[in-house]
């Protein structure tokens, strides 16, 4: 009988490594991926458990992070997001974006989140995962 791959886990890295605005960006990404999940559902016929109350506080919570980015970063998430996903990850070498290779010396860096990176052909911030 032959053996079964296990299951690749992706996991985001530690954030004691991670550069601070780069961890805003990502809170930011998977803020408004909330907020949007929240409007598609209450749009929708289902019901809804997230209160309008709830959908203030979690805007307003948006609103304070986007004012604790850098200016530069968060005007380029800015003109990232209508492309779609500003911020992915990167695994075995790939930007999750545009799903191109990146090259060596960039893939093989030690400290890769410590500094804000964005992929050479999509432009979007990177972040890499183990």
């Amino acid at each position: 009988m032959p053996r079964r791959k296990a299951p690749r886990r992706i996991a985001v890295p530690d954030s004691t490594t991670m550069h601070p605005q780069l961890e805003l960006l990502i809170r930011l990404h998977d803020m408004e991926l909330m907020l949007k999940e929240s409007e598609e559902l209450a749009a929708s016929d289902v019901e809804v458990k997230f209160k309008l109350e709830d959908m203030e506080k979690l805007e307003e919570a948006r609103r304070r992070l986007v004012a604790s980015i850098e200016p530069e970063f968060a005007s380029h998430y800015g003109k990232l997001k209508p492309k779609g996903r500003p911020v992915v990850p990167v695994v075995d070498g790939t930007c999750y974006g545009c799903f191109m290779r990146l090259p060596t010396e960039v893939a093989t860096q030690t400290e890769r989140n410590a500094k804000v990176s964005t992929c050479m052909n999509c432009g979007r911030f990177l972040y890499w995962v183990g």
